[in-house]
């Protein structure tokens, strides 16, 4: 299996830090993109930072400046911090418990960082469709904590396979949710890393051969979706817990087994009343930049009209005054 660039490009490593500490790694966050479909003319998107709860929450325990630190990879060249304050990210509106938590930002230019789409998340209907299930391959971007880069962020890469859908709750130390299992040893940075689907070039579903296609139709070599982000791995206890290096990895047995949280728990997340309202904020502010107004053609009213499927309101005009004859 060939992991693309932009997939690999998608993430950046969490730190923790204070007045007088040194910075901390703590784990992986990556970037997810929402797009303004209504308006084709705008291509207005927001952009959202995702991680694990519990990163935050041991970044809050580690650090004492009350900001998360996250280190990106320069367009130009070698990498550098950009410090978000830590109340800024959000959990799950239903389920606070939920092992994510949400950023509203923008932070990436000048960084080569690329970002997910969330027409790339799996939702129930393309599981219907492609016949999701246990064994399906799988894999992991994130950041290896012995070696995470000295000049910029070297992302590693673990392949494995789904294990068990998330049809039921597990019990974990964390508290209950549903979440994914994947046979893939979940190691020490990888808390808050985005899992893909890679379905390969074809499958047979139901007797029926499937083949992956774009969202043009047109058929692909491979494809991947966005499964989920990595919550920890499922583990049996071993020993006193205090002697661990990073507050998120206790002393535990790795069983082999990734819990993964749901893509469509993330958008969830993505979706809850403040990110929606900031959005429609937003958009109505971008509409006067690219919509027609009263004096445009009659060809560039009915184009964007043909975009949106309803006509424009047209803005009521002051009548012309009329000039006054003279005597």
């Amino acid at each position: 299996m060939v992991i693309q660039d932009d997939v690999r490009e998608c993430v950046g490593f969490l730190y923790a830090g204070g007045q007088n500490k040194s910075k901390q790694i703590m784990g992986t966050v990556f970037f997810v993109s929402v797009v303004d479909d209504s308006n084709p003319v705008s291509h207005v998107a927001w952009t959202y930072a995702i991680t694990a709860r519990h990163v935050i929450e041991d970044i809050k325990k580690w650090g004492d400046d009350g900001k998360v630190h996250i280190r990106l990879n320069r367009t130009s060249g070698g990498s550098k911090y950009v410090d978000v304050k830590i109340d800024g990210w959000k959990p799950h509106p239903h389920d606070r418990l939920l092992d994510v938590m949400v950023l509203q930002c923008d932070i990436l230019r000048g960084f080569d960082v690329k970002t997910i789409p969330v027409k790339m998340f799996l939702d129930d209907r393309t599981i219907s469709l492609y016949g999701i299930g246990p064994g399906d391959e799988t894999f992991i971007v994130g950041l290896f904590e012995p070696h995470p880069g000295t000049d910029r962020n070297i992302p590693i890469v673990r392949i494995g396979n789904i294990a068990a859908m998330p049809n039921e709750p597990i019990k974990t130390k964390r508290g209950d949710g549903k979440a994914y299992l994947i046979e893939a040893r979940s190691i020490s940075g990888l808390s808050g890393s985005p899992v893909f689907l890679n379905i390969g070039p074809s499958r047979v579903v139901n007797g029926n051969v499937m083949y992956a296609h774009d969202d043009d139709g047109y058929q692909v070599p491979s494809k991947c979706f966005f499964l989920g982000s990595v919550r920890g791995h499922y583990d049996s206890e071993l020993r006193d817990r205090t002697k661990s290096r990073m507050l998120n990895e206790d002393e535990f047995i790795n069983v082999g087994i990734a819990m993964v949280v749901p893509s469509q728990q993330i958008f969830e997340a993505l979706n809850q009343k403040e990110f929606v309202v900031e959005r429609g904020k937003q958009k109505e502010e971008e509409k006067p930049k690219y919509f027609p107004t009263e004096d445009s053609s009659l060809l560039a009213r009915s184009v964007v009209e043909a975009a949106i499927g309803e006509p424009l309101i047209r803005p009521k005009s002051k009548p012309k005054k009329r000039a006054k004859k003279g005597g």
